[in-house]
């Protein structure tokens, strides 16, 4: 009788790896997101990503025998797993088409497949049947290993003071509306207070919307980016509030601009 493939009977470090990766790759797809094998392996828990390799492959296996029984062709959704430099999936591909034709293919080309690939595998209305069959329970994204360790780090950091760059660019925000996707005449109120005596590091008022930006410059690290998304939330509530006390029907709206790269751990963050 030939080895089944795919998760086989769970007796392999890989397949049961491959069953906790499942319901991450679900949660990564119905969000619309990619996740590099960097990601993947520090939310599993993994010291090396390239054993991913077997992980993944078993998936896509799993899916191969599953499109068979269901008639019908399920996305290859280890191909969401990207290199974090080249931003494709790698050895997955081959579950979409032959490694070998894509990588002869132009990169315009590829990215383009790419794209499609990944656009089908986030409009795929079956995710939460594909779990129960293989008896699964949903993941939390918020609940992940990775955005767990960098909230702890947001919730303890100490903040060290205004640096220069942090002042620099909220100056720049302030002067150059522009820069944000805002009109050029504008003008903005630095360290604007509420009345509970929050301060957000820029407010522009109109007489239809109010705009308030936290700013984090570009040395900003992750857990310090991480509570400037939730502060956003705090600033948009509280200018509500203002609004509400001061009898200004107007709306609202909270921006945070950032010196640097938002890092792609947190790109799932503003999505929940």
């Amino acid at each position: 009788m030939a080895k089944r493939k795919g998760f086989g009977d769970g007796s392999k470090l890989y397949q049961k790896r491959a069953r906790q990766a499942l319901p991450l790759l679900v949660a990564q797809a119905k969000a619309g997101n990619t996740i590099t094998y960097g990601q993947l392996a520090r939310e599993m828990g993994m010291p090396n990503a390239r054993n991913l390799n077997h992980v993944l492959g078993a998936i896509g296996d799993e899916f191969k025998t599953l499109s068979r029984e269901w008639k019908e062709k399920l996305p290859a959704i280890n191909c969401l797993v990207i290199n974090k430099q080249k931003r494709t999936p790698q050895r997955g591909i081959g579950y979409h088409m032959p490694s070998e034709e894509f990588m002869k293919l132009p990169r315009a080309r590829q990215e383009e497949i790419i794209h499609d690939l990944h656009r089908n595998i986030w409009d795929y209305q079956r995710w939460d049947d594909v779990l129960r069959h293989f008896h699964m329970a949903p993941a939390v994204p918020a609940k992940s290993r990775e955005l767990e360790a960098i909230a702890n780090r947001a919730k303890y950091g100490r903040s060290g003071g205004e640096t220069e760059d942090h002042l620099a660019l909220k100056n720049y925000v302030r002067d150059n509306p522009r820069s944000i996707g805002l009109s050029a005449k504008l003008v903005g109120e630095k360290e604007y207070c509420f009345l509970s005596a929050d301060k957000v590091d820029v407010l522009f008022k109109t007489s239809t919307i109010w705009i308030g930006v936290e700013v984090k410059g570009v040395r900003s690290d992750e857990a310090d980016i991480m509570r400037g998304i939730f502060q956003c939330v705090k600033y948009k509530a509280l200018m509500e509030a203002a609004q509400r006390y001061e009898q200004v029907k107007v709306g609202s709206r909270a921006i945070l601009a950032l010196g640097g790269k938002l890092p792609d751990a947190l790109r799932r963050v503003i999505e929940f």
